[in-house]
Formats: structure tokens, C-alpha cells, sequence
């Protein structure tokens, strides 16, 4: 008797594996060429000065994960797709709290009456996550990603970019409205880098304004 149970409830797992498959409308890929841009391999760090301090901080990716994720898996959800992603992990404790960062590819969006596709950069700290890179959306241009991560913004795009005592090439300037950030309204600016990740990044909150800019580095990809 508890052989056919087990028969039956196989078959209604794999019934209800066949619903969700169905449900799943589109399949989106990472390209090359994003993981070009901002893809990093364990053992990369990057060492960040504070405010022109004499605070350090030193980020190093610990390992990675691969997989494919699945967003919306019943007739109520408005999409329903398939998604690439890598997850990059870094050692923690850090003094910028960041635990992860997420690199995904994402549904299509229509913006201005063209349709683009979207691939992102998603980076968590210890109390929240914010999309940081969101490149395909036409500048000066506000991206709602809902209450959990505030809006998101293509500021400029720059060919070549320098901070103090270096240069980088194919770099984004982008702005994030957090609105739930524990210490209230937050406003972030990050410069992203080809090959080189995020080079500075500053937060603006109701008591404080902080800054970090990259100093020193060495990656792999």
C-alpha cells in the first residue's frame, strides 16, 4: 500500500512540475557581453578608501553560484519567465555591509514604446538590496522596482571616467531612491566601471553622507 502512495504522490509532483513549466511564458540568457562587463572570478578584490580617510575596506569574492531562477509561478502572476543568474558572493564582515551581489538576466520592458532587453546588477548589503545597474533604460528615465528596492536611474554614461590617479573606460553613473532603507530615505550614486566593477560609491541618508572610491584592485574575469 505505501509503495502505490508513493507511485501516486510522484505523479503528482511531476503533474504539478508540468503546470508550473507551463505557466513559464519566456526564457532569457545572459549574454557575453554583460558578463564581460561586470562578471568577476573568486579571489578578485577590490580595496576602497572612506571619505579620504584613513579608512580602508576591502571587498574579495568568495565563491560563486549559478543557476536558473523562475519568476511567477501561478495564473495570478503578471509574468511568468525563466532567468539566468550568478551570484557572487564576498567574505564577510565588510564595513560597506555588503553580503552578495547578483547578476541576472531579467524581462523584457517596455519603455517610451520600445521594448528592451534587460540585464541587471543586484547588490545586497546586511539589511536590504538595491538593483545598481539596470543598463538598456534610456537615461533620466525612473525604473519603479517596487517598495522593496525604490526607484532606479540611468544618470550618464560615460566613454571614459577618472577618479584621483586613474582612468576607466565604458563606465555607467547610476541613482537609487531607497525609501525603506532602515535609516530613512536613502540616495546612492554609483559609478560602474567595464572590467573593473564599482569604482565609487556614495550614499546620501537624512544624517549622513558617505563615500567610497576605489584604490586599489586585482581581478580576475
Amino acid at each position: 500500500m505505501k509503495k502505490h502512495h508513493s507511485i501516486i504522490a510522484a505523479f503528482l509532483l511531476l503533474s504539478v512540475s508540468c503546470q508550473q513549466e507551463a505557466l513559464v511564458d519566456m526564457y532569457y540568457e545572459l549574454s557575453a557581453e554583460f558578463l564581460n562587463y561586470c562578471y568577476f572570478e573568486p579571489g578578485s578584490y577590490w580595496v576602497y578608501q572612506k571619505n579620504n580617510t584613513n579608512v580602508f575596506d576591502s571587498i574579495v569574492i568568495d565563491s560563486t553560484i549559478s543557476y536558473t531562477g523562475v519568476n511567477g509561478l501561478t495564473e495570478e502572476s503578471e509574468n511568468s519567465f525563466k532567468y539566468d543568474a550568478i551570484e557572487e558572493l564576498v567574505q564577510i564582515p565588510n564595513k560597506q555591509n555588503i553580503r552578495k551581489w547578483e547578476i541576472a538576466a531579467s524581462l523584457k520592458t517596455n519603455i517610451g514604446g520600445n521594448e528592451i532587453s534587460n540585464e541587471l546588477l543586484r547588490l545586497y548589503f546586511n539589511d536590504r538590496y538595491n538593483i545598481i545597474l539596470y543598463p538598456n533604460v534610456p537615461e533620466g528615465v525612473k525604473v519603479d522596482f517596487g517598495s522593496k528596492e525604490g526607484y532606479y536611474e540611468n544618470i550618464a554614461h560615460f566613454s571614459q571616467f577618472s577618479i584621483p590617479g586613474n582612468t576607466f573606460s565604458d563606465v555607467y553613473h547610476t541613482r537609487v531612491y531607497d525609501s525603506l532603507h532602515p535609516g530613512g530615505i536613502r540616495i546612492s550614486d554609483y559609478y560602474i566601471a567595464r572590467n573593473h566593477g564599482i569604482i565609487t560609491y556614495t550614499y546620501q541618508s537624512p544624517t549622513d553622507t558617505v563615500s567610497w572610491k576605489l584604490v586599489d584592485w586585482e581581478l580576475a574575469q
